[in-house]
């Protein structure tokens, strides 16, 4: 079954909806931007979830209820590392939890992602259909009928703030002196925090992907402060920015390059060291890129690589003159760290054919866009990669 869609257009209690009363076995993937969050289902039960958000994981879940110590998780990670099981398998085979234990672990994070995702306002999703391997051996069972009826106050409280916030991209400004008519204004943690925030240019939705909150709480807190009188939606237009120059061909004809060899040390760490080992070069990896200036907020951990139309969309903004060569800069620094970090994630005899690979890939892909790359300082830059004494992968 193909079902895929905008979750702007689609509520997520109804795509539950029609999973359970078909009974459906497969994988429902959400994605909003970086992040990612898959739902199991077998018969049309839900019996696993997983998310890309850290405080989402199964082992931030365990310590933040009280059923482990952070230490713990620390110390069974690096013995996952070794052996490759999934965590929760290592949790047991180390005695740490019981089989009890981690099967309420496995509902109440199950549950946590669920109530976030009905906190989202947007997102596509879509679903695979058929039995998916999933990263825990083990499963548990809900009832999709009592999530969707658990998930009712979402539903409401998300009407009742589209009552007061149509528009959730219009600017907000805060009010110079707000008239109340009930002397002075209190305000609790939540609010001062969303205030700060406000400032006349970033909308409902800057406001809220910058925040602590969930998306509805901080509607809602925006919703509060409205109703107070202290912000309002604001009638001054951002100024739009002059019209930039577009990425060059050499510019894309990077990305290309690049994205398939970040994409093959994604594969091999995958193939070799499994999730966590995945989970510690995606987080390491976005890291980097967030201290590059031109690949910040541009990596997609799903898939070990950059999204194309951010990198190019940020590059706008960039010195047409130095850009080209600044990016490929960047990015044969990011490649670099990868293959730095796969000395602690994978076997060296793996890591060392895993180079081999990539240099006569990276030849390939340098020929295939040569007419491209020719006269460009870009070239100086990749052409390091070919070379296996200019740089050294095991250490950093």
């Amino acid at each position: 079954m193909a079902f895929k869609g905008d979750l702007e257009t689609i509520n997520l209690p109804d795509v539950l909806q029609v999973l359970s009363s078909a009974q459906k076995t497969g994988a429902l993937s959400i994605r909003r931007g970086t992040e990612e969050k898959r739902l199991y289902f077998r018969g049309g039960m839900l019996v696993y979830a997983s998310s890309t958000d850290e405080r989402e994981k199964l082992g931030s879940v365990l310590v933040r209820e009280g059923h482990i110590p952070p230490e713990v998780i620390d110390q069974v990670r690096l013995a996952q590392d070794k052996s490759g099981r999934p965590f929760g398998l290592a949790l047991l085979e180390q005695g740490v939890i019981p089989h009890e234990m981690l099967v309420t672990g496995l509902k109440t994070q199950a549950r946590m992602i669920i109530t976030n995702l009905f906190q989202w306002w947007g997102g596509e999703f879509e679903f695979s259909e058929g039995e998916q391997a999933w990263p825990e051996e083990i499963s548990v069972g809900f009832d999709v009928q009592g999530i969707i009826m658990d998930a009712a106050t979402a539903v409401d409280e998300w009407n009742r703030i589209k009552g007061l916030l149509p528009d959730l991209d219009v600017v907000l400004e805060v009010v110079p002196a707000p008239v109340t008519g009930r002397g002075s204004v209190q305000f609790d943690d939540e609010e001062w925090h969303l205030l700060s925030l406000i400032n006349g240019r970033r909308s409902v939705v800057d406001v809220a992907a910058r925040s602590n909150l969930s998306d509805i709480e901080s509607c809602a807190v925006v919703c509060r402060l409205l109703e107070k009188g202290v912000i309002r939606p604001t009638a001054v237009k951002t100024p739009e920015p002059p019209a930039a120059a577009p990425p060059t061909s050499a510019a894309m004809a990077l990305l290309e390059i690049y994205n398939e060899l970040l994409a093959q040390v994604w594969f091999a760490v995958s193939e070799e060291a499994g999730e966590e080992a995945l989970r510690k070069l995606n987080n390491a990896a976005a890291q980097k890129c967030a201290d590059l200036v031109h690949l910040t907020g541009t990596w997609v951990p799903t898939k070990g690589v950059l999204n194309r139309d951010l990198v190019l969309k940020t590059l706008m903004a960039q010195d047409p003159e130095t850009r080209e060569e600044e990016l490929a800069a960047s990015l044969f620094e990011l490649l670099r760290y990868e293959l730095s970090l796969t000395a602690d994630l994978i076997s060296r005899p793996r890591q060392a054919a895993l180079i081999q690979d990539l240099q006569p890939l990276a030849a390939l892909l340098l020929k295939k866009h040569d007419s491209t790359l020719v006269d460009r300082g870009v070239r100086r830059v990749l052409t390091r990669f070919l070379s296996p004494t200019e740089v050294s992968y095991a250490d950093r």
